[in-house]
This record gives C-alpha cells, structure tokens and sequence, in this order.
C-alpha cells in the first residue's frame, strides 16, 4: 500500500498562495444559505481534483458557477445518503443503530462517488457504478480507515481547541448578567470552530484526491 502524504496534506494549506484570503472567503460563504453552501462545497472538490492531478495547492478560487453546480451535485449524493439514513432511522428498535452503521459505511464509499464528479465535472451513471465503488472501496479500506481516524482526531483536538470558548460563554452567561465580553467569546469560539472544520476539510477532500488519483493509475 503506497502511503498517504498525510503531512503534506496538513500542510499545504499554509503554504498555499492566498490561503488566508480563501479560507475567509469561504467562511462568508457559509453565511449564505444553499447558494454559499453550494460554492463551498463546489471548492471543495476542486481541491479533490487538484490533488488527484498532483497540484498540491488550494486551487484559484474561480469560476463560482462551475463551483455551484458541483456543490449542487455533491448536494444530491448527501441528500441521498441522508434520506437513506433518515428512512432507517425510523426503523423500530434498531433505526438509530441502522443510521449509525449507514453513516459510518457511508463514509467509505463517497469517497468514490465525490472523486467521480470532481473529476469529471459532472454528475453520471459512472458515479453509481456499484462494481467500481465495491472495487474502489476494497483496494483502499486500510487508506480510507486511515482517514477516518484522522478525521476523528482532528474532529478532537478541534473541539478541545473551541471547548474553552463555549464553557466560558455558559458559565458568563449563567450569572443572568449582560455583558458584552461573553458575547465576544462566543463568537470567538463559533469563527474559531469554523475555520478550523474548513481547514479539516481541506485536508480531507486533498487526501481523497490522492487515494483516487492512486487507484485510478491502476486501473
């Protein structure tokens, strides 16, 4: 199994040109219902797309309309995926449990489906492509259980980061007093979260990039 470049992949944000500057823009973004979302997410994949052709850097963030219709497709897979989810939720007994190991094999397997169409560019049958999902899945299952640890661990050392923030703001904020520091702490710890679950998912849509680019040179 050929390694992942997990380092680089934590890295090449900051080494990025304009990495500021993108990482700002797409945090406005995410203030704009569905039309930010979108975007978001469309750059997302592009940053999957750079990676899968070696360019190891935020790509220019450009072309919104493209980066919309992406986010748009990558919308479907999540709200197919959600709805499945939703659907054995509402199993009796066993529905959270069901949700639970959908969204966790889940998570194996869209790897796949987003590389499809951040490399095409569009959304097709190819996507679907059972055998090749079952194929992809099977050659990479030590690189995609990397990944999810490392999800989760950066998941962790995120919300350790942001506890303080919170705690603080509920603790101020039980002394039923109004005082505006406490409120800045809050937002603090809100911003603070969300830079760093963009910065999680530079690093992961990247390492997706290269786990697809490595198998598809296989192929």
């Amino acid at each position: 199994m050929e390694e992942l470049p997990v380092k680089e992949a934590l890295l090449y944000t900051f080494v990025s040109r304009r990495w500021a500057a993108k990482m700002l823009t797409i945090l406005l973004l995410l203030f704009v219902p569905i039309l930010g979302w979108f975007v978001v997410y469309g750059y997302f994949a592009k940053i999957l797309k750079s990676w899968s052709e070696k360019k190891h850097e935020l790509p220019p963030f450009s072309g919104f309309f493209g980066m919309f219709t992406l986010g748009f497709y990558l919308f479907v897979i999540a709200a197919i995926i959600g709805v499945i989810g939703f659907i054995l939720k509402s199993i009796p007994s066993l529905g959270y449990i069901l949700a639970f190991a959908w969204g966790i094999l889940s998570f194996f397997f869209t790897p796949y489906m987003v590389s499809c169409i951040a490399t095409t560019g569009t959304l097709s049958k190819e996507t679907f492509n059972t055998r090749k999902i079952i194929n992809f899945v099977g050659d990479n299952i030590l690189k995609l259980l990397f990944l999810l640890v490392l999800m989760i661990v950066c998941l962790v050392i995120l919300a350790l980061i942001v506890a303080p923030f919170f705690i603080g703001f509920g603790l101020w904020h039980a002394n039923d007093s109004f005082v505006a520091g406490k409120y800045v702490i809050l937002v603090l710890g809100i911003l603070i979260a969300l830079l760093g679950a963009i910065y999680i998912a530079f690093v992961k849509f990247a390492l997706i990039g290269n786990i697809y680019s490595q198998w598809k040179e296989k192929q």
